[in-house]
């Protein structure tokens, strides 16, 4: 798996500083490698680890997130559509969200890490908020015994 994604780092890498596949002296030129990866720009690169893309929450929410960055992160900033609901600065980076401070429906969950030169990278997924109405179920319960 991390011959996958470092390969795929690389290329995108090379595609970041101009390389083009009837060009390979790029990689004649200079060594593949991670550090020339991370030169180009592509990172921080933001993970949203949980909860995952589409999921229904309710109540308490932890939501975590990975980070890969050449640099020491400086901070993660946490979002639901453009609230921040929380920042964290160190690894596992992750914030508890009470989901019943929203409607339910769908929100986009972002997440922003920031490294110590100030490059971004974000990651953001839709979750539904699904919290059942805590004063119904006690009610509807207190109505069926009135009728006896």
């Amino acid at each position: 798996m991390k011959r996958i994604i470092f390969g795929f780092l690389i290329l995108v890498a090379a595609l970041a500083v101009g390389f083009s596949p009837g060009s390979a002296a790029w990689f004649s030129d200079e060594e593949v490698s991670l550090e020339n990866a991370l030169a180009a720009g592509v990172w921080p690169i933001v993970t949203i680890i949980s909860p995952l893309d589409g999921e229904d929450v309710s109540g308490t929410v932890e939501i975590a997130a990975d980070v890969i960055a050449e640099l020491e992160v400086s901070q993660v900033d946490f979002y639901i559509d453009d609230t921040s609901i929380g920042t964290d600065a160190k690894f596992p980076y992750k914030v508890k969200w009470h989901s019943k401070s929203v409607a339910n429906g769908t929100y986009t969950l972002t997440v922003v890490a920031i490294d110590s030169a100030g490059h971004t990278g974000k990651a953001s997924i839709s979750v539904d908020v699904c919290n059942e109405d805590e004063g119904e179920d006690e009610d509807e319960g207190e109505d069926e015994d009135e009728d006896d």
